[in-house]
């Protein structure tokens, strides 16, 4: 399943859907995290954060990013 279609199921409620697409981009944005805290457990806080950030803020996302 693509990602487009996984953020529309995750827009209409599907939390499985978020799951599986915050799966997709775990590794990039803890690599991100760790570059910018250069600690393992602030970059684990962190990427927590984001995904966290990004599920409450999914039915928002109009994808233009």
């Amino acid at each position: 399943m693509g990602a487009i279609e996984l953020v529309e199921q995750a827009q209409a409620g599907d939390a499985d859907a978020f799951c599986r697409l915050a799966a997709r981009h775990q590794r990039s944005v803890y690599l991100l995290a760790l570059k910018y805290s250069g600690n393992h457990h602030d970059a684990e806080d962190l990427t927590q954060e984001a995904m966290l950030n990004a599920y409450r803020a999914i039915r928002q996302f109009k994808g233009m990013s």
